[in-house]
């Protein structure tokens, strides 16, 4: 029946303008279209990664639904691939992936006053491509990826690690290399905005470390790097 589908599109359209209402604290007078850009000069990712997505859908709610003064009337029905992805946008925007849910777990650090040699030897046996390094008070003072390693090899100050500590390594590393630090309860959306607006900047995203709070003074309970993107992607695809 037209009403039965109708209706149940409506209910899935009306989960996200509550949604989205409750989110920014709008005023009800404030279209749908409106919510979303709200939502994105806020810079709430899970909302701006599907902008175009939910406003297409409220230009459909708008063919489908008819409102008068005194009810609301179903003039149109939408297909079941409709209801499909308006079912799966709801689940995206209002319960959204967090960055545990596609970060690495195996993670390895060192510390400043190690030996490079020693760290470079463990990250080819375990293939890691990010390394944090911590301080001598256990905070989280840089990262030591492969591209660092290149970096070092590059150069002509040095011919050999053999003597080098992770700390010299950080001192020759390329600026534009840049890490976060993340909550695990951090969006999946924030990571992939992050590696983005890194990559617009003209800065090497290197990786995201995964901390408790996101405070650098927590254990580094996992990381993303760059090549985590496509799993993001696909997380989030509806």
């Amino acid at each position: 029946m037209v009403n039965d589908k109708s209706a149940r599109f409506l209910a899935e359209f009306n989960k996200l303008e509550n949604f989205l209402r409750k989110k920014i604290d709008a005023a009800n007078h404030e279209t749908f279209s409106r919510l979303v850009d709200l939502a994105g000069s806020r810079k709430i990712s899970s909302v701006s990664l599907y902008a175009q997505d939910l406003k297409s859908y409220s230009d459909l709610r708008n063919h489908i639904v008819h409102r008068d003064a005194s009810k609301t009337r179903f003039v149109a029905e939408p297909t079941n691939e409709t209801l499909e992805g308006i079912t799966r946008l709801v689940e995206r925007v209002t319960r959204p992936s967090s960055v545990e849910s596609v970060m690495t777990r195996s993670v390895f650090s060192c510390k400043r006053d190690d030996l490079l040699s020693t760290v470079v030897k463990t990250m080819g046996e375990k293939i890691f491509s990010a390394v944090p390094v911590i301080g001598n008070e256990g905070e989280i003072v840089g990262v030591l990826t492969t591209q660092s390693i290149v970096n070092i090899f590059s150069t002509k100050a040095f011919s050999s690690i053999d003597s080098l500590l992770v700390d010299d390594a950080l001192g020759l590393k390329d600026p534009s290399e840049t890490y976060e630090i993340f909550a695990r309860n951090r969006l999946a959306s924030d990571a992939l905005e992050f590696f983005q607006e890194s990559s617009k900047n003209g800065k090497s995203p290197t990786v995201i470390l995964v901390t408790q709070t996101g405070k650098n003074r927590e254990s580094t309970i996992g990381l993303l790097t760059i090549t985590e993107i496509p799993k993001i992607i696909s997380l989030l695809s509806f």
